[in-house]
């Protein structure tokens, strides 16, 4: 039999930063903050628009004069003069230079890589499992019931937080899709299919403005 899918240990994102450091002498900034992709409200947004490194490794150390990169997981935030237009807060200046990439995988793949991922080196599993996502399913491993999964268990904001529930969030829900919609009501998970819909309106915005 074929070897299970293994994590990378070195993520395109790692990539990246590498080629971001190496070719433009960027500073590399971490944030604290790996459990909040979804920011509350739209003052959140504000604020997070006009200082994003405050909650980071380069939190007074970083020269506003270098360019640099920072790491976080977020949902999608538009770093534009409208940025918090869809929740609820009034337009704020945009601050120049900013850009916001992002890197996502197939979410299948995704969901198989973060399992052994999970099972081998996070111990999110008993020590030494060695079964897969399939008998994890068929198992009824709680963290594998992906279809008793339910928007309000949602743990993107930070609520609640664990391991365990993040990867049944992310293999169960439109996950990815969230990356790219964003923050508010019309992003939340148990939004699926309307969701997307606010996604799909909000890029050919975008479109629409870069092409003026």
């Amino acid at each position: 039999a074929a070897p299970p899918p293994r994590a990378t240990s070195r993520p395109p994102s790692q990539v990246f930063v590498e080629g971001a450091q190496a070719r433009n002498d960027f500073q590399f900034c971490r944030s604290k903050l790996y459990s909040k992709r979804a920011l509350r409200d739209g003052r959140a947004v504000e604020g997070y628009v006009k200082d994003p490194f405050r909650a980071s490794s380069c939190r007074r150390k970083i020269d506003p004069k270098q360019r640099a990169l920072l790491n976080r997981h977020v949902f999608f935030v538009d770093f534009g003069a409208r940025a918090a237009k869809a929740v609820a807060a009034p337009p704020f200046d945009k601050p120049r230079g900013v850009a916001y990439v992002n890197v996502l995988r197939d979410p299948i793949k995704r969901c198989v890589s973060r399992f052994y991922y999970e099972r081998d080196a996070r111990g999110l599993f008993r020590r030494g499992a060695a079964f897969t996502l399939d008998e994890c399913m068929d198992g009824g491993h709680a963290a594998c019931t992906f279809q008793r999964w339910r928007g309000d268990a949602s743990v993107a904001a930070g609520r609640g937080y664990t391991r365990a529930r993040q990867f049944t969030e992310e293999c169960a829900s439109n996950y990815l899709t969230r990356w790219f919609c964003g923050h508010g009501g019309a992003c939340k998970p148990e939004r699926g299919a309307l969701g997307l819909d606010h996604l799909e309106g909000a890029l050919d915005a975008r479109r629409r403005e870069a092409s003026r």
